[in-house]
């Protein structure tokens, strides 16, 4: 931990100055890792599948599958016509057995089915060879501009050609790779998980700009779409926020939808069938971040500006348990402990605090 470049400048204390000790087996270390899986590129978003099986990476415009158990390459999705920037496998399989894994890309969303062997149940058997393809389309042009036009083979011109017919040709098989899978206009959420708990619903944003420089019409603002994942299709199309919205979840027991925007407000959502339970705020600032408590009862939320607050709220009464003001920079990541009775604030200078979330005291704090 000494040599790393982001070494801890202190450890966790609780505020009477006790020191916190590590979970048992921790901290690890550069080198204790079980394997390394080395990419075919810069990698952008990763996630492992439900049973663990399968590792799938943004690299590019791509979607690298590795199997975990013999950490090989498996396959290449190809499709997105622009880098991937979020990466998602479904916490469960679906009813057929089959992996769901979603990936986005500026302004939209495709979902792939992998089989058991993590293949995209969509291939081809006769995939497209690119380089011979390319190759033999820039020969007949090039050949044509040598013999009629005195054009030389090593010319920057010639291979511009051949470098020109690659990249239409990978566009053209992204494209018609694209016909073959179901895409959705959207984005995923900046903070939260896309799917439920159980895998079954899968929540994406359209329409989610930002209305600082004006409002627009009712139907043209921010939207929370819940996807039905078995039945491919969207359940609910849920308005109500004007302007952008920042984090979306459901809740553990899969019956709740909350969406956090910078209008000012948190909504709380019937997952079943899109009704809107409870309107929380407005709070007078930017709301960034949120997290539901592992009993589905209450509610922390984030405000950003003009100052940073943690909120907590009993859902079903739409009252404030608790808030903390004790952070001096935005805080976009919470997290409850398991029993629910700890709250875990991460900001945006690389502290951390946890609180106790039924009165804003704080536990410990480190960075």
């Amino acid at each position: 931990m000494e040599l790393y470049a982001y070494a801890l400048e202190s450890e966790f204390q609780s505020p009477e100055g006790e020191p916190a000790a590590w979970a048992p087996g921790n901290p690890f270390h550069w080198g204790q890792e079980l394997d390394k899986i080395i990419l075919r590129g810069v990698g952008s978003s990763l996630s492992l599948s439900s049973d663990d099986q399968f590792l799938a990476v943004g690299v590019g415009k791509n979607i690298h599958v590795y199997s975990t158990f013999t950490r090989e390459y498996v396959e290449t999705l190809t499709g997105h016509l622009d880098e991937v920037s979020r990466v998602f496998s479904a916490p469960r399989m679906i009813r057929c057995g089959l992996y769901t894994l979603v990936s986005s890309a500026e302004g939209s969303i495709v979902v792939w089915e992998l089989d058991r062997d993590g293949k995209t149940v969509s291939a081809e058997e006769n995939k497209v060879d690119i380089d011979t393809l390319s190759a033999k389309a820039a020969d007949t042009a090039i050949s044509k501009l040598v013999s009629d036009h005195g054009w030389r083979l090593e010319e920057d011109g010639a291979k511009a050609i051949a470098e020109g017919f690659k990249t239409t040709i990978t566009k053209a098989v992204d494209i018609h790779a694209l016909e073959k899978q179901i895409t959705l206009d959207g984005k995923f959420a900046s903070h939260g998980a896309p799917f439920s708990p159980g895998g079954q619903k899968m929540i994406y944003f359209t329409q989610n700009n930002t209305t600082q420089k004006g409002m627009r019409d009712a139907e043209t603002l921010p939207c929370v779409n819940i996807w039905d994942v078995e039945a491919k299709v969207i359940r609910h199309r849920l308005l109500g926020h004007t302007d952008t919205i920042m984090w979306v979840a459901t809740s553990p027991y899969s019956t709740l939808v909350a969406s956090i925007s910078w209008d000012g407000t948190t909504r709380i959502w019937d997952a079943d069938d899109g009704t809107c339970l409870q309107v929380l705020g407005p709070f007078g600032g930017q709301m960034w971040s949120g997290a539901f408590s592992p009993d589905s009862k209450y509610i922390a939320i984030s405000q950003g500006s003009p100052k940073t607050v943690v909120y907590v709220y009993d859902i079903e009464k739409a009252e404030e348990i608790s808030h903390f003001e004790g952070c001096e920079h935005w805080a976009r990541s919470l997290d409850w402990s398991p029993d629910g009775n700890l709250l875990a604030v991460g900001a945006s200078d690389s502290s951390v605090r946890v609180l106790d979330p039924y009165t804003g005291n704080r536990s410990w704090v480190g960075g």
